[in-house]
């Protein structure tokens, strides 16, 4: 069941003077349900308006809501692909294992015009008592599972994040394309903690601190076939971000894109819960030896197909929640079971 973040609105006749830190139970976790209304500013913003004990007003003098919601889902790794989950989900690797993903519409940057499609994006996130971050992608190039490891991975934020806290981090990602060549991106992420104080959001008041991140990013693509690579450089982005307790996404978040102002985002609640989709089935026991039994509420002879790696059909019929599917007399291997427009992996011993 999904969690959605509510906020308790109070309105405080009195301005508010304490100074708060940032920790793990502030940010994402897996099965929020994250939500940021689109704005536009109004006027000219003030990037230096900032310090200690200071007072931010956003409201109707200077936002603009366009209605236009942006909500995000926090899923469990287990509902990613398998190929995926064994990179991501192993407490052998503590510096990759993660807490949770949220997919991708794409991966920005530059592929170099290369011919390739991208589908099944995730990032990886892990949340712990020390950090919040990116540790690496997930996405399907030209129909091959590859998940990608950040290394390093790229940090958010270091715990507890408090005023006067400057970070700079190096990440790198590499995502292979198989028979053509690959893409790395190098970024530097530079966090400095430059206020904390009360921030006024269309009435309603905070504690918060206030967190300008510049992020430094280039993309290289290396095609094999020519033996050469070519480099493009992103522009840089700035994002000043005003983050409190009540909200796991950061309550006003003013961005900047080669330094001119592109885009507003205010934090708000989802519009409404997702309906339950067979995208969120379960199998267990996977892996498994005889069966499987798929969980999914409200699931009733729903028809499945079952493939093999090769991509051969070897077994099709309906199931409903908490039924056993035969796999016996099955061979050993890896093979695919797609349930209405969803599909999972399943390892058969």
């Amino acid at each position: 069941m999904k969690k959605i973040i509510f906020s308790v609105s109070v309105l405080f006749a009195m301005q508010s003077n304490a100074q708060i830190t940032i920790g793990q139970n502030d940010l994402p976790h897996a099965n929020d349900v994250l939500a940021q209304e689109n704005a536009t500013y109004v006027g000219t913003f003030d990037e230096a308006a900032t310090g200690a004990n200071y007072i931010w007003n956003f409201d109707e003098s200077n936002i603009q809501l366009t209605g236009n919601v942006t909500q995000t889902e926090c899923i469990d790794i287990a509902t990613t692909p398998f190929a995926y989950q064994i990179f991501f989900n192993s407490p052998f690797d503590p510096n990759h294992n993660s807490d949770f993903a949220q997919g991708l519409t794409s991966l920005g940057g530059n592929f170099g015009q290369l011919p390739i499609t991208l589908e099944d994006l995730y990032n990886y996130y892990q949340n712990t008592d020390q950090r919040y971050a990116i540790t690496g992608v997930g996405v399907t190039v030209n129909g091959i599972p590859i998940p990608s490891q950040g290394n390093p991975i790229d940090i958010i934020y270091q715990y507890p994040l408090a005023f006067g806290d400057y970070m700079s981090h190096d990440s790198q990602q590499i995502i292979e394309i198989p028979t053509l060549g690959y893409r790395k991106t190098e970024q530097t992420r530079v966090n400095e903690v430059d206020g904390w104080g009360t921030v006024n959001v269309f009435g309603t008041s905070y504690d918060a601190l206030r967190v300008k991140t510049t992020i430094y990013a280039s993309d290289s693509v290396y095609v094999d076939f020519i033996g050469f690579g070519f480099q493009f450089d992103r522009p840089v982005a700035v994002e000043y971000k005003w983050l409190v307790h009540e909200w796991r996404v950061p309550v006003v978040q003013v961005n900047y894109t080669a330094g001119t102002q592109s885009g507003v985002l205010i934090a708000t609640t989802p519009n409404s819960v997702a309906e339950i989709t067979p995208s969120e089935f379960e199998i267990y026991p996977n892996p498994t030896t005889d069966f499987v039994r798929i969980a999914q509420r409200g699931l009733y002879q729903m028809p499945y197909m079952i493939y093999a790696s090769n991509g051969q059909a070897v077994q099709s019929g309906k199931v409903s929640d908490g039924e056993e599917i035969q796999l016996s007399n099955f061979q050993n291997g890896l093979y695919l079971i797609k349930l209405g427009n969803a599909e999972k992996f399943i390892v058969k011993n």
